[in-house]
């Protein structure tokens, strides 16, 4: 994954280097939407797409980086076992079941955002490019394996596995910049046309100047 503040590396390292005693409490780490599965199931599972945003999984086993993990000194117990998408968890627990008045399996999807996108791409190309924007807006293509050479890196080229033998490879700092600068300019008309047409319905006589 691209290198940024917020990814799961650094914020452990946060914790450890600022509130230690908080990290040693801890028993489970799980993403978002493993623990919406985990409050359903009573399971807890790490999805496989969303774990390899947290730069802690090794691109070629497809499980957590243990060397890396044991050189961060993270605790070890805290990582759950990961599976892919289409895992059976398990049922609902009781107290679910009670509540909604069913019973139903849990499966894993494509937990990570775009992953899911990505696999939704209608195609069947070997090597389909796309554009997928959302929060953020990613342009990329699919590999059948990691490419995490020198030049990968250099380049900022982000990699996060989708299912077990696909892997997403976009490109994402120059398409952001564009989504962001796209974006503004459309919220800066809109604002210019909700303000004028407010000054029409005042009756003000006022103009807005946008620079």
């Amino acid at each position: 994954m691209q290198k940024q503040p917020f990814n799961t590396i650094y914020q452990l390292m946060a914790l450890r280097k600022n509130a230690q005693e908080e990290l040693d409490k801890a028993d489970k780490l799980l993403m978002i939407p493993d623990y919406f599965h985990y409050l359903l199931t009573g399971k807890p599972v790490q999805e496989y797409t969303n774990a390899t945003t947290t730069q802690l999984v090794d691109p070629v086993t497809k499980d957590w980086n243990w060397e890396l993990i044991r050189r961060l000194d993270y605790p070890e117990h805290i990582f759950q076992r990961i599976e892919l998408p289409g895992h059976e968890i398990g049922t609902l627990r009781k107290v679910i079941r009670e509540e909604v008045g069913f019973d139903c399996k849990v499966i894993l999807p494509a937990t990570h955002d775009t992953g899911a996108a990505v696999m939704a791409v209608p195609t069947v190309s070997e090597h389909p490019l796309y554009i997928s924007s959302g929060t953020w807006s990613l342009m990329g293509t699919e590999l059948t394996e990691a490419d995490c050479s020198r030049n990968s890196c250099q380049k900022l080229l982000s990699k996060s596995w989708r299912s077990q033998k696909r892997m997403s490879f976009w490109i994402t700092r120059l398409v952001c910049k564009l989504w962001i600068r796209v974006d503004f300019q459309l919220i800066k008309k809109k604002w210019h046309d909700i303000i004028n047409h407010t000054m029409s319905v005042c009756d003000k006589g006022w103009r807005t100047v946008w620079n």
